[in-house]
């Protein structure tokens, strides 16, 4: 995969878990912390297939691990108790992108947002930074009716800046995100979080990055 020219790109859409926000750890955390509270088992391990997936997906998820029994009105308040604290803390940034997107910003270009969370909880993710601000557009969960993999978050959202995918940078985190961008046909630059992404999608990436200090030269 070789670099291209920077500034091939007429706008950029960043995910926001996993790839703005070092955030995934902390979902799972507090749904380990939740289902243990409840007396039910869940590891860290076992949260893995819920990465990059909806809420609404993920908690039927959740009641089909554990059975139909299962309190999931409780389970859902406790893990965004937990959820909406670490939120309030200030959520950690992922490696590299206050100083990517310092330089993102210089280049007057629409800056936007799709991700896969609600409005908003994903509003209350941005708590103590400035970032919303230089957002032209946001796009969230509940705004399309088929969540990532499927492309039309980001037909959406390319749809709302009047340009054409393939003039759209897109930075996405989890298999889910990537698949969704690269079917939507716009440049993909994927930085996996703590969870691979499959070789076929990296494969069909535009860029594979370790880290946002990695894709600076995009938009030096």
């Amino acid at each position: 995969m070789q670099p291209v020219p920077a500034q091939t790109f007429k706008a950029i859409l960043f995910d926001k878990d996993g790839t703005i926000f070092d955030s995934e750890a902390i979902y799972r955390e507090s749904w380990v912390k939740a289902a243990t509270e409840m007396g039910y088992h869940f590891t860290s391990e076992m949260y893995d297939p819920f990465v990059g997936v909806r809420a609404v997906e993920s908690y039927q998820g959740a009641q089909k691990l554990f059975g139909d029994d299962f309190p999931i009105d409780k389970f859902i308040e406790r893990t965004g108790y937990y959820n909406k604290q670490a939120k309030l803390a200030g959520m950690p940034i992922k490696p590299g992108f206050n100083a990517f997107f310092d330089q993102a910003k210089k280049l007057a270009i629409p800056l936007g947002l799709v991700t896969s969370a609600v409005h908003d909880a994903a509003i209350t993710t941005f708590h103590g930074t400035d970032f919303l601000d230089y957002f032209q557009i946001i796009v969230t969960g509940d705004m399309v009716e088929q969540p990532k993999p499927d492309p039309s978050c980001y037909l959406m959202a390319c749809k709302q800046l009047g340009l054409a995918p393939h003039e759209v940078l897109v930075f996405e985190d989890s298999n889910a995100g990537v698949a969704a961008a690269i079917q939507a046909g716009c440049q993909t630059a994927a930085i996996p979080d703590y969870l691979p992404v499959k070789p076929e999608l990296l494969n069909n990436a535009t860029y594979v990055f370790n880290s946002f200090a990695d894709a600076i030269y995009l938009v030096g």
